[in-house]
């Protein structure tokens, strides 16, 4: 699985009514801030996140 899947999946496992920076995501997860971000922008122009 991709890293891009594994963020949206934990996106999707914290819910919508948790907010949740690129900075907190990346310690959760044990990932680069930069990396999140990038693929945070990703799916939000793909119309998967808000």
């Amino acid at each position: 699985m991709k890293r891009i899947d594994l963020i949206y999946q934990k996106l999707m496992e914290l819910g919508s009514q948790n907010k949740v920076s690129a900075s907190d995501l990346a310690k959760m997860m044990g990932l680069a801030r930069a990396n999140v971000s990038n693929d945070l922008n990703q799916l939000w122009k793909e119309d998967k996140v808000e």
